[in-house]
């Protein structure tokens, strides 16, 4: 089941119900896509997001690398959340130096706080 996370207005709301009837822009979706040999950020982040959605975070981190390593666009946003997420998921596995580094390291970052 694909999620809807956050508040949408009734007409983004009625149009994101009418994607996941009809199997558009959900995991499954993504994934068959990325499997097709559709690789693009776009996709892998939209990959990485559903998963964190779900709490699935190893599976995002997974995809997450896949989009830093492979798509690196300082400016993108989704290059941004990439790299916070997997600090924040390294920090929660023990890595206590983790979320140091980030800030350290992206000093211009929207994510501190």
């Amino acid at each position: 089941v694909d999620r809807i996370i956050g508040f949408l207005s009734p007409t983004e709301y009625l149009l994101r119900l009418n994607d996941i009837v009809h199997k558009r822009n959900t995991l499954d979706d993504f994934l068959a896509r990325y499997a097709k040999g559709e690789l693009s950020a776009d996709i892998v982040a939209a990959i990485a997001t559903k998963y964190k959605h779900r709490k699935e975070n190893e599976k995002a981190a997974e995809f997450y690398s896949i989009l830093i390593n492979k798509y690196p666009d300082l400016s993108s946003d989704l290059y941004q959340n990439g790299k916070f997420f997997l600090a924040t998921h390294e920090f929660t596995k023990g890595d206590d130096d983790a979320l140091r580094n980030y800030v350290a390291d992206n000093p211009d970052s929207p994510f501190h706080f």
